[in-house]
This record gives structure tokens, sequence and C-alpha cells, in this order.
């Protein structure tokens, strides 16, 4: 959606809104996913405030209740339900042949709240962390500080993306199965 995103436009109620909680959001959402050939990509993004890790405190996400959290916040709920749409418009698009992708940080606790609410991502056998892009903050004015992202995906040549723009920094292998075969990536230093 960001790519005809119309600030004071899109982004409120209304519409013309992308917000994929809002029932207007969710169908333009889904006439897209809809509309996209076989072949092509969905990049979903769920929000991550609610999944962050150093928000655990306060939305509650814990195994004992399958990572939904404390949905009395509304931060929680939002959270919960966008992840859940994600995992839906992801369903639809490997259904139509479409490759899809769902980026989150890689310590997010959405891995786990779809893990245990929805069960594993449709047609998934790629999970790679890479640098998404780096930022500086004031007190790091100097010192570039890379943001990682982990991307889940229904496509081989995603493990291509992982070594673009390397910045040297090694990070761990993951195990994944793939048709009932473990296959181990590793990130190599680049130089």
């Amino acid at each position: 959606f960001d790519r005809v995103r119309v600030p004071g436009v899109t982004d409120i109620p209304g519409e013309f809104s992308e917000d994929i909680l809002s029932d207007i959001g969710f169908c333009k959402a889904l006439h897209l996913v809809q509309r996209v050939r076989v072949g092509g990509l969905v990049w979903l993004a769920p929000m991550c405030n609610s999944f962050n890790w150093l928000c655990s405190h306060q939305s509650k996400r814990r195994a004992e209740n399958g990572w939904t959290g404390d949905e009395g916040r509304s931060f929680v709920a939002e959270g919960n339900r966008a992840a859940t749409l994600a995992f839906y418009l992801a369903t639809l698009a490997n259904m139509r042949g479409a490759a899809y992708v769902v980026e989150n940080p890689p310590r997010s606790l959405l891995w786990n709240y779809l893990e245990s609410q929805l069960g594993p991502l449709p047609g998934c056998h790629v999970s790679i962390t890479c640098d998404r892009c780096a930022f500086n903050t004031p007190s790091s004015a100097t010192v570039e500080i890379s943001k990682k992202y982990r991307l889940v995906g229904n496509m081989s040549w995603l493990w291509e993306l992982e070594n673009k723009g390397y910045s040297g920094k090694r990070v761990r292998s993951e195990t994944l199965n793939i048709n009932n075969t473990e296959v181990e990536r590793k990130r190599m230093r680049v130089s």
C-alpha cells in the first residue's frame, strides 16, 4: 500500500483508508492480493509494536497464553488481528501461486504467535535474517546502527536477498525443515 500512500488521506479512517484493521482497508488489501499474478509478490509487514519482546511486560505475551497476550489492551488486540489478517493474505497469495514475504524483527513474538495460534505459514520454506536498513540516533550520530529483519516466505530466491548489502556481521544460522529434509543456511563473512 505504501506505493500509493497519501499522508492524511490513506492513513486515516474513511473510504480511502489503507488500514488493514478497518473493513475498507482489509477489502482493499484482499482485492490487491486477488489481483496479483501467478509468480507475483505480496509483501506483508504486520505491526510489530505489541510483538516486540521489549514490550512483553505490557503486552503480557507468554507461552502460557499462546502468545496472545492481554487482549484487553487495544494495541495487543490490534496486533493479533493484524497478524491473523497477514496470515490469511499470505495463505491466499500462496493458494493463487504468488510469492509472499512476511517481515518482522527477528526477536518479534509475532513468530511465536503465528505458530501457536495459526500454525506454520503456508508453503513456507525460507526464513532469513538480514539488514533491512540502517539508522543513526542523536546519541550515535557517528555510528550507523543496522536494523535487522526476519523475512519468512515461500520463494527460494529469498536466500539471495540475504547476502545483498551485507554489513559483515555474523548472524546465527537457522535450520529449516523443507519436505522433511533439514536444511541449514549460514551467513558467512563477506569482504
